[in-house]
């Protein structure tokens, strides 16, 4: 993961191996969780989470009911998003690509 502030200046990056089986998309809520958890230590209150998995963005986003695991995963990404000032998922194209 990695954190720009409003002006798009690096603040910093984080890398984390799971070490677990999980599909696609559960690995990227778990990596989603993992910033979240972030930001809060980290004190930040408005932030924007921007993903390449427009599925992540949809299912976060969404109301809809998904698979056990999954579903866990997102309740606790909603949670904890609910924490902050202004906390938004969205996909991005760039960040497929990483940023310039």
């Amino acid at each position: 993961m990695c954190f720009w502030n409003c002006v798009g200046h690096f603040l910093m990056g984080k890398y984390a191996h799971p070490h677990c089986s999980a599909s696609v998309l559960e690995a990227e809520a778990i990596a989603l969780l993992a910033a979240i958890n972030t930001t809060i230590s980290l004190g930040y209150h408005n932030v924007m989470f921007e993903t390449d998995s427009k599925s992540l963005a949809d299912a976060i986003n969404s109301s809809s009911s998904f698979p056990n695991e999954l579903e866990e995963l997102l309740v606790q990404c909603r949670a904890l998003g609910y924490q902050l000032q202004l906390c938004s998922v969205i996909h991005s194209e760039a960040s497929k690509y990483g940023r310039t």
